[in-house]
């Protein structure tokens, strides 16, 4: 059985914000599906836009994500560039459908606040032999040995310039 640590990382996604912008992404499928068939004029230039949009997305995420800070933002990437991408798609559908996405996002936006990162699970000020002893040679941790365990050390001098603009 997984303990909830470990079940942690992937609880984060299931946020409000993430829930719902997935919902406003995977809506527009039935969306276009009912311009093909509803509005037949716009069938060949949407399925036209629709290659353009997946290939520039495609594109766009890729290099994103080989620039990513961390999967947060390069998910956070992803609503943003697939909902500009939609905009777009749903502007040349029809400019109702346009505004009631531009209407939906904006909601989306003032009421549904990203989830901000939380930090650490927990935090050690190391003197130079601690440092030593626990990060650069995996020591022992008050528990036992250190299995899996990933360092985030920032060095701070108070007397730097750089260091005090921190």
């Amino acid at each position: 059985a997984k303990t909830p640590s470990a079940m942690a990382p992937m609880t984060r996604f299931l946020s409000a914000y993430h829930i719902l912008n997935a919902l406003v992404l995977c809506a527009y499928p039935a969306l276009s599906f009912w311009a093909r068939t509803g509005l037949p004029a716009t069938t060949d230039s949407l399925v036209s836009w629709e290659k353009q949009s997946a290939a520039s997305l495609g594109a766009v995420l890729f290099i994103r994500f080989l620039q990513k800070e961390s999967i947060d933002a390069w998910i956070t990437d992803i609503l943003t560039y697939s909902k500009s991408s939609i905009l777009v798609l749903t502007w040349t559908m029809d400019t109702r459908v346009f505004v009631w996405y531009c209407v939906l996002y904006v909601l989306l936006y003032l009421y549904v606040v990203q989830p901000t990162y939380e930090g650490p699970t927990a935090v050690e000020w190391l003197n130079p032999a601690a440092f030593d002893e626990r990060v650069v040679k995996g020591g022992m941790t008050k528990g036992g040995p250190e299995e899996h365990v990933a360092w985030l050390v920032m060095f701070y001098a108070g007397g730097s310039p750089a260091c005090l603009h921190l």
